[in-house]
């Protein structure tokens, strides 16, 4: 007996008068990257030290604002589509609706650190994994062995270097310079890393379209992050909606 798949070469026979000559999948489930930058606002003040002089002083060096937004606002990219058993690039002009403002904040001067050099670190997120919900079928983009779940929430941890007790202090070099907030930077500065903030991110809501079809957020998956100021991953998988029949 012929195996029939479906194809003009090998006909699915429904009767003496019809046949199956192609399938098609329609596409259930895709998925986007959440894309979030971080930028700061930083400010300080000088005052003279006694030393020689210093050629790179420590300029404004003291966080003031930490805003974040969506990269060239758009919330979500690297879309991909789910075949049943693995995913495939969609294009990135995708649009969605629904994603939540991305967190800001405000800081009085020498409360963290604003730059990245001589030691210091500037500041960074990364996305941080709440609630694990049900698992759901589909894997992560590029990770076959991580599964979605239905949870939706999830969160973006600001992390900063804070400044060491005391100060601010005048810079060790000659001349009016910005002034830093430790006495002895070789014996009193500690660049430690701190979770400064931590906002929630829920995906619930989050809609977007393909091939005019509605689908809305079912689950998401953070890919944590692998260290150093890396930020992480975090994706949200969407499912057609079903379509309500008027009688």
């Amino acid at each position: 007996m012929a195996q029939a798949y479906g194809s003009v070469a090998h006909p699915v026979d429904l009767g003496p008068f019809s046949r199956i000559t192609e399938v098609h999948w329609a596409t259930t489930f895709i998925a986007g990257q959440v894309q979030l930058r971080l930028d700061v606002t930083t400010g300080g003040e000088t005052a003279e030290g006694p030393g020689p002089a210093f050629i790179e002083p420590f300029s404004f060096a003291s966080v003031t604002e930490a805003a974040m937004s969506y990269v060239g606002g758009v919330p979500i990219a690297a879309w991909q589509q789910w075949s049943g058993t693995s995913w495939s690039a969609l294009p990135d002009h995708l649009s969605s609706s629904g994603a939540p403002p991305p967190p800001d904040y405000s800081y009085p001067l020498w409360q963290w650190q604003g730059i990245d050099a001589f030691g210091c670190k500037a500041p960074f997120f990364s996305f941080a994994a709440g609630a694990l919900g049900a698992v759901l079928k589909p894997t992560v983009p590029g990770r076959p062995a991580m599964h979605f779940t239905d949870a939706k929430a999830n969160e973006i941890i600001l992390k900063m270097q804070g400044f060491a007790a005391g100060g601010p202090y005048p810079s060790p070099f000659a001349g009016v310079g910005s002034m830093w907030r430790t006495a002895d930077v070789l014996t009193d500065f500690s660049p430690v890393i701190q979770d400064a903030e931590t906002a929630s991110f829920s995906a619930a809501g989050i809609t977007t379209t393909f091939n005019g079809k509605p689908f809305d957020a079912v689950g998401t998956r953070v890919v944590e992050p692998s260290g150093g100021d890396a930020r992480g991953e975090l994706w949200i998988l969407f499912k057609k909606r079903k379509q309500e029949v008027t009688p």
